[in-house]
């Protein structure tokens, strides 16, 4: 006996007659590690950029950038419009502007208070601001309801009161105690409100500045002089996609809502606020990923669930393979979380692995398909040994489970392996995320296995011949066939499996066809994708709302401007300085750039072709802010080893910065900073340049995934191929079968790509740049499992019954068994598309108690991947293996009797 055999025979008995054991040991490693691992949400990470390699150029922009310009911590901008659309802003909707903006700039100065008091000055700036829109706001809802006494606050008075004790830390006593008296008299003192503030909650942590449309200097950039609109930006210091923007957002929308709530009875209809900016579509993306991970679980639940009552009509039946899921989920999950967190040991400072939001999507969807899979082959090798046996006692019940074990073990142990190689090849890439998520996900499937080769045939030997009620299990009558002993669904298999056999070539040719046709579209088009992570929010977002409100009044893309830092070989006095950036800022102006902001325009406001007047309001503001301090920092390296050798400028363009054309003229930029380097009467020759930003991010994750995606491809074919290839030890068998599911992955990438260009129409400009490479690890791993299943199982009958007669009995046995199996795998892919069809039923006027949301948050990148990966499944269930497999079977068997 082989040790693979003896392995296999020792726990075979183990899991069926030691079950009280195995059982109490998986029930209590699962309450173990749900009481010391953390939650997953502590723990996942989100965000793209991040991620990146260390060696890319957006990576080493943001390097430099921080390197030069320590102080100036803003990374990127949320943006508050307030605005009507047909009309201008009336009296009251004013109100609204200043009520949000002193709202805001309180806010502001109460977190930087509480977090770096060494910025005084700038929380002065900021109190001084709201102070002024307070005033205002205090008149404008005098004059519109002189009587509603709920529209006043003790605000104003709390501000003074801040503000007085920042004088009298700058050392100013006089105007302090000034302040201070001001206060006393509008509301008398008390502490700030920080649970109204939100500061006690950390939600305003990565806000470092506010800026108004009330600014004497930028105010024009943010609709001062408009009829219709007005803006706020909030600076932060966080990425767009920081998992910290959620709370951001939400507390936002929760300020905005009060005072629309507030002002309610003074306003007409038709006023409009949104929220944008990259954090807020990042907090958009991360919210719809957990509410996409929720609303998977429950429909993933439902729809397993109505599977297997409509397969079993048993009510333990059904139970088993729910309670094996939900069993593997908690152990998964568990574990992952507990690997995740930071070990915290000196010399080690980092977690085993990383979790993310959208990877738990996966971890659920598979499990539910996997885990259900295993369990459908195990109860349904037990329930024809329990058939074809003569007796009904507890011996015989552990025997035969021993005996189905064994049967379908290797089967299961291929399928799981195939599965987790394919995904651990993503452990290859070079974007983190891919790393992590492959590992993570093929460990929970091994988890899985691990689980349904041990709990489940315990649980089996638990439950008894319960398990099998109502279902009549007795014993086949004595020369009857498998076909003979079983009847309705399997006349069927018979049938069909005497057509396959009869004409094989047909069959064979037809089914090509059928697939090749999309499967072409897949292929011309397979780098058909898109990297606009605005566009991957539904309309019903509301930071695309908010986009649409800013681009129908405001053309210029003030919040993602790309950033160019330049680094001259040696330090520049001023006036080269002045000079080298002016050149460089005339330069820089090409098609698509609507604004250069430098050292010498800081407000953009000049370019090229404009002409500053001597007493025009533009050319005031500009020389005010070219020697004003915060310019001189911001855009002027101070650092010892960059200082007057680095300038900063921000590149503001006309086409949104998550789009194709926004990458193209990123290009174009760094043509002309590279040729002001190669220039030998440039002041930057020889200089190093980088350029960051949501742009240049975009721009290395694109090249990064993409190379990912080929190296990848080639890896996880080549991988599942040697797991074929040990399990069957037929290599030309082995290459047909990953050709079945690589022609599968090509067509339903066409059929995908067709269905989404009709069904978003114009909208449309491409797949979601994650669903090529997941539905080809996934699909090529997944798919390979019916294919393993049913070959294991036609070995193991040609074996007993000859080669044409044991493809038969194998096709029958196997026929709605890996049916049921697809089924289920495709319905668990296809709750991945549960929030687009909660949105679509909530436009049809469905009520909301059906589950009806006409505002559900969706990504269309996890709707697109549901689809694709459900359309994939079904067409490898329903024809992958019903009929190019088995067809291929057959030609094969009558080439070698010829």
């Amino acid at each position: 006996m082989t040790p693979w055999q003896f392995y296999k025979n020792y726990s075979a008995i183990v899991v069926t007659r030691h079950w009280r054991w195995v059982i109490a040991f998986w029930f209590g490693l699962a309450i173990i590690l749900k009481v010391v691992a953390p939650s997953w949400d502590t723990v996942a990470k989100d965000g793209d950029f991040e991620f990146l390699p260390a060696t890319m150029p957006s990576r080493i922009g943001q390097h430099l950038l921080d390197e030069a310009f320590p102080a100036e911590r803003a990374r990127s901008r949320m943006v508050l419009i307030v605005q009507r659309e047909d009309a201008p802003l009336m009296n009251a909707d004013l109100a609204v502007c200043y009520d949000l903006g002193r709202r805001l700039l309180h806010i502001g100065a109460s977190a930087l208070q509480a977090e770096d008091k060494a910025k005084l000055e700038a929380v002065k700036g900021l109190l001084d601001s709201a102070i002024q829109l307070d005033s205002q706001w205090f008149d404008a809802v005098k004059l519109l309801a002189p009587d509603n006494s709920a529209l006043l606050n003790r605000r104003l008075a709390q501000s003074f009161a801040m503000r007085g004790q920042v004088l009298e830390n700058l050392g100013e006593s006089d105007q302090a105690k000034l302040d201070r008296e001001r206060a006393d008299v509008l509301s008398g003192e008390s502490p700030l409100d920080l649970k109204q503030l939100g500061l006690e909650s950390g939600a305003w942590g990565a806000m470092i500045d506010v800026w108004t449309w009330d600014d004497p200097v930028i105010g024009g950039k943010l609709g001062a002089g408009h009829a219709n609109a007005r803006m706020i930006a909030l600076q932060l210091d966080s990425e767009f996609m920081a998992v910290g923007n959620i709370k951001l957002m939400e507390t936002v929308e929760k300020l905005v809502d009060e005072v629309k709530a507030l002002h309610a009875p003074l306003l007409a209809p038709g006023l409009s606020i949104g929220i944008t900016g990259p954090p807020a579509v990042g907090a958009d993306m991360l919210r719809a990923a957990k509410e996409g991970v929720k609303q998977t679980e429950w429909i993933s639940l439902i729809m397993v669930l109505g599977i297997l009552v409509a397969i079993y009509r048993g009510p333990l039946l059904v139970t088993i393979p729910l309670i094996t899921i939900v069993l593997s989920l908690s152990v998964s999950l568990s574990l992952i979380a507990m690997l995740a967190k930071p070990l915290g040991v000196r010399g080690v400072g980092a977690e085993i692995f990383q979790v993310f939001t959208t990877t738990k999507i996966f971890i659920v969807v598979l499990l539910f398909g996997v885990g259900t899979d295993f369990c459908l082959f195990l109860v349904s090798r037990c329930r024809d040994g329990l058939i074809a046996s003569d007796r009904k006692n507890t011996r015989t019940l552990q025997r035969v489970v021993s005996g189905s074990w064994l049967g379908v073990h290797d089967a299961l142990v291929g399928s799981a392996l195939t599965t987790s190689i394919g995904l651990l090849m993503m452990y290859f890439s070079d974007f983190e995320k891919f790393q992590s998520s492959g590992v993570v996900i093929g460990i929970s499937i091994l988890i899985t296995l691990v689980i349904c080769l041990t709990f489940t045939p315990a649980l089996i030997c638990a439950l008894g011949y319960r398990a099998f009620w109502p279902m009549q299990v007795s014993r086949a009558t004595v020369g009857q066939s498998y076909v003979e002993s079983h009847r309705g669904i399997n006349r069927f298999w018979a049938v069909f499996a005497n057509t396959i056999i009869k004409r094989p070539r047909t069959i064979l040719i037809v089914t090509l066809v059928l697939l090749g046709i999309p499967a072409i579209q897949g292929v011309v088009h397979r780098g058909w994708v898109t990297y606009d992570f605005l566009r991957e929010l539904s309309w019903t977002a509301p930071s695309r709302k908010g986009a649409r409100l800013i681009d129908k009044f405001f053309s210029t893309r003030d919040n993602s401007p790309i950033t160019v830092v330049m680094v001259a070989k040696e330090p520049l006095t001023d006036v080269v300085m002045r000079e080298a950036i002016n050149r460089l800022r005339s330069n820089l102006y090409i098609p698509g750039v609507s604004a250069v902001r430098s050292l010498t325009d800081p407000l953009g406001d000049y370019p090229p072709e404009r002409r500053m007047g001597l007493f025009s309001s533009d050319a005031w503001k500009r020389r005010v802010l070219e020697n004003h301090r915060l310019t001189q920092t911001h855009y002027v390296a101070a650092a010892d080893r960059l200082a007057q050798r680095a300038a900063r400028m921000d590149v503001l363009v006309n086409p949104d910065p998550f789009s194709i054309e926004a990458e193209t003229l990123l290009g174009n930029v760094r043509q002309v900073l590279l040729a002001e380097t190669k220039d030998p009467e440039s002041p930057w020759y020889e200089s190093t340049f980088a350029c960051t930003g949501t742009t240049a991010g975009i721009a290395d994750l694109k090249q990064v995934t993409q190379a990912d995606q080929q190296r990848i491809q080639i890896l996880v074919t080549l991988g599942v191929w040697g797991v074929l290839f040990l399990l069957l030890r037929r290599p030309w068998f082995s290459a047909y079968l990953m050709f079945t599911v690589l022609l599968s992955y090509l067509t339903t990438l066409g059929l995908t790509q067709w269905f989404f260009s009709w069904a978003y129409g114009d909208d449309f400009v491409g797949l979601d740049w994650k669903v090529p490479l997941f539905l080809f690890v996934i699909l090529v791993a997944v798919g390979q499992d019916y294919n393993v299943y049913l070959a294991t199982r036609v070995f193991e009958e040609q074996a007993k019954h000859g080669p044409i007669q044991g493809l038969f009995q194998a096709m029958v046995a196997t026929g709605g068994i890996i049916t049921s199996c697809g089924l289920v795998m495709a319905a668990t892919f296809l709750s991945m598309m549960g929030g687009a069809v909660s949105a679509w039923l909530g436009e049809m006027g469905v009520p909301s108690w059906l589950g009806a949301n006409a505002d559900a948050l969706v990504l269309r990148g996890i709707v697109e991947l549901g689809f694709a990966l459900g359309l994939g499944v079904l067409i490898d269930t329903l024809l992958v293996r019903t009929v190019l497999v088995p067809a291929m079977f057959v030609w094969l068997t009558r080439m070698q009797r010829v």
